[in-house]
């Protein structure tokens, strides 16, 4: 896998983090590593819950997240205009934001990080990698953000009746350690691209 510059949040992932107290693990590795993005698109969703999107765009303020603003009709703009209406657009529930931060990620040599299985498939559609939670903590882990049993700590919701309102893999089992460890070699790769790429 080539290495990878940016890390492109969707809207989904800022609520699952805060439902289940994640959100300074996702302050902490953008802080560390300065690869988590946000777009426009995707802050506007966050401002309509007046805390969260208060609490993102002052990371974008400070510049602890890059907030990308894609132009009206530059390389982003012209392919979700392509791929909105069609078959593909089906995937994702909000239709040209999701698509955008796939268009987003894919031209700056990077990665979406989101739970839907729908901006998932359309990554993969379009060769962009996706990381989940899951993937998110072990990277905390890898560069020192948080420790092993942090990180399985904050993974125990998954386990709960909540665990669906809190971003759950769908391969999650027992415990974030047992998960990774079933994902093997797939996970190291996208931990190792993540490692070998500077921030865009």
């Amino acid at each position: 896998m080539s290495p990878l510059h940016a890390v492109v949040a969707d809207t989904m992932t800022f609520a699952y983090l805060q439902a289940f107290g994640g959100l300074d693990v996702l302050h902490d590795v953008a802080t560390r590593t300065g690869k988590i993005w946000v777009t426009r698109s995707v802050l506007e969703d966050l401002c309509r819950t007046a805390e969260l999107g208060l609490l993102v765009q002052s990371w974008c303020d400070r510049k602890q997240l890059t907030l990308f603003s894609p132009v009206v009709d530059d390389a982003v703009s012209r392919v979700v205009n392509g791929v909105v209406g069609t078959p593909r657009s089906r995937l994702v529930r909000r239709n040209r934001v999701d698509t955008e931060l796939i268009e987003v990620a894919g031209l700056h040599d990077g990665a979406v990080l989101t739970s839907e299985s729908g901006i998932q498939k359309l990554a993969a559609k379009r060769d962009v990698p996706a990381l989940d939670l899951l993937a998110l903590l072990a990277w905390a882990v890898r560069i020192g953000v948080m420790s092993p049993s942090d990180a399985d700590a904050r993974a125990r919701p998954w386990s709960t009746r909540a665990g669906s309102a809190t971003g759950v893999p769908r391969d999650f089992q027992g415990s974030l350690a047992e998960t990774a460890r079933r994902r093997g070699k797939r996970l190291v790769t996208l931990l190792d691209a993540l490692a070998n790429g500077s921030a865009a």
